[in-house]
């Protein structure tokens, strides 16, 4: 686990940053966390060049949502972790449909079943 201020480092796999000698990274206290997650990044490059970049609202929150196509492959992405892909993709169909639907039967029915918690 990382806490406020402890920073850590890495290397990028396969050379994805290959200006980059080393990164670090690490939490800082926020007054809105849990509500957002801002993020600091900092770089030195091979060149000694310092780079920072920084993320006051995260992505897929109110003040900074996420495309309906983003949401999509987000959803997708997760349910195919538990279900077949054809059934993830009839689940996130009959999502859209919530609005309209008199019942929700047809949607649960495509859910594996819980564990008793």
């Amino acid at each position: 686990m990382v806490r406020a201020g402890q920073p850590v480092s890495f290397r990028p796999a396969n050379g994805v940053y290959s200006s980059a000698e080393s990164s670090r990274s690490g939490v800082t206290s926020s007054a809105v966390f849990p509500h957002a997650f801002p993020a600091v990044l900092r770089v030195t490059t091979r060149t000694g060049d310092r780079l920072e970049a920084r993320v006051e609202v995260n992505r897929g929150g109110p003040g900074n949502p996420l495309s309906d196509e983003e949401l999509a492959t987000k959803f997708h992405l997760n349910a195919t972790r538990t279900l077949p892909e054809a059934r993830a993709t009839e689940l996130a169909t009959r999502t859209l449909t919530l609005p309209e639907a008199t019942s929700l039967t047809p949607l649960t029915t495509l859910l594996p079943p819980g564990d008793g918690r």
